[in-house]
């Protein structure tokens, strides 16, 4: 009797030797085969002689090898095929084992790389949705105050919007066409007779806190109607670098008669021109800068650089007679005061930007 230990993944192979066996070695000595599976332990293989040849041996090992048997050559040449096809079927296994360890390893990588991502997207989630409740200032709520016109340009166009000022949210007026938008009107004389040296800017438009004024580039003057639209039939809007001075004070209440150099910009054309800007609460004769002595009040740009000599330039927007009881005048600077009188949809107007 003959014997084969072998593990259990490789009974099948050794069953189809134990057929091929039985017909090559049945020439010889007419051997009958069998395979037995013992309870609790490895299949044990088994060749029983039942002729006259006495063919010993067995096959012995984890079945690899054949000792004592007729060596049968087929046998040993089907045996070592078998050997080099589990061989193969090893490494490949193997293979494919490192293979899958290293998929794993990928998918293991993503995984974490895709929890990453989610953890960073429901981040900026959050942070939108912050912006989104109080930090994105479209002016159209309090709680949403822009911190100037400026802040809303292409997004809005001209009308009335909160904007943060130094003593909290106002609702003013954006500006947002001329000279590309983004104009915030601090002052409308609003009246035709103010009657007061001491006319303060709008509501919350000066300071040295945050105010529009304090944190503006530029100043523009311009006659506005009832409706906010700028009149430019009888004067073009001209601009200018924010004087320091105006940061606290508005041009009417800065003192009597101050002079003020700047270098303007007439928006009709472009062109520019550098001169003194008279303002204040001061009297004058009956033209820009006509003298200087009590009370009246006078905002016009000089045509000269000597101060309380008459000269008024070109059509740059002025303001007369806000301080005393009398009708408020919106003539040019190079009139005569009394040329043109303030009205409701002629209403002098200053804006920053």
């Amino acid at each position: 009797m003959m014997t084969l230990t072998m593990t259990r993944e490789r009974c099948t192979w050794w069953v189809i030797l134990a057929i091929i066996f039985r017909v090559t070695s049945s020439q010889h000595c007419g051997n009958d085969f069998s395979v037995v599976y013992e309870t609790g332990g490895p299949p044990v293989f088994t060749v029983s002689q039942n002729g006259s040849c006495s063919c010993s041996g067995k096959l012995s090992g984890n079945g690899t090898e054949i000792t004592g048997l007729d060596q049968n050559p087929a046998v040993l040449s089907l045996v070592g095929t078998l050997n080099a096809v589990i061989s193969n079927q090893s490494a490949t296994i193997a293979s494919l084992s490192n293979s899958v360890n290293a998929m794993q390893a990928q998918i293991a990588m993503y995984e974490q790389a895709r929890q990453n991502q989610s953890a960073a997207i429901a981040a900026l989630q959050v942070q939108l949705a912050a912006a989104n409740s109080s930090c994105f200032r479209n002016g159209l709520s309090a709680a949403t105050a822009a911190l100037s016109c400026k802040a809303l340009v292409g997004l809005v166009p001209s009308g009335f919007y909160y904007i943060q000022t130094v003593t909290g949210v106002q609702n003013i007026f954006c500006d947002m066409n001329t000279d590309g938008g983004g104009w915030t009107q601090v002052f409308k004389s609003g009246t035709t007779d103010r009657n007061s040296a001491s006319i303060p800017w709008n509501t919350g438009m000066g300071g040295t806190g945050w105010s529009p004024i304090a944190n503006s580039a530029y100043m523009m003057f311009a006659y506005t109607d009832a409706s906010n639209n700028i009149v430019s039939s009888l004067a073009s809007p001209w601009k200018f670098p924010t004087p320091a001075q105006f940061q606290t004070q508005t041009p009417m209440q800065i003192g009597q008669c101050v002079y003020i150099p700047i270098t303007a910009t007439r928006l009709a054309d472009g062109s520019v021109v550098s001169k003194i800007l008279r303002a204040g609460w001061g009297s004058f004769g009956s033209t820009c800068d006509e003298g200087c002595t009590s009370t009246w009040g006078q905002i016009c740009l000089k045509s000269n650089a000597a101060q309380g000599v008459a000269g008024g330039y070109s059509d740059f927007p002025t303001f007369h007679s806000f301080a005393v009881s009398n009708a408020d005048s919106c003539s040019l600077s190079s009139q005569v005061y009394t040329t043109t009188a303030c009205s409701a949809s002629y209403q002098f107007t200053i804006y920053v930007r």
